[in-house]
């Protein structure tokens, strides 16, 4: 059985030819965007609002 050899050098033939001007040009867009500020605030008076709102109930059933 004859055994495989590799080359030292990997071969890069390949990579010397590529046309980088047939690369088409594309726009990225974040998948997952940072929250604003606004958006943060929002959340943050949500937050209060349900915390107080459970401090009521809670404060109905002490009744």
């Amino acid at each position: 059985v004859p055994a495989v050899t590799m080359s030292d050098k990997p071969d890069i033939s390949e990579v010397t030819s590529f046309d980088k001007s047939k690369l088409k040009k594309t726009e990225t867009q974040e998948k997952n965007p940072l929250p604003t500020k606004e958006s943060e605030r929002q959340a943050y008076e949500s937050f209060l609002n349900f915390g107080n709102a459970q401090l009521f109930v809670r404060s109905l059933a002490k009744m």
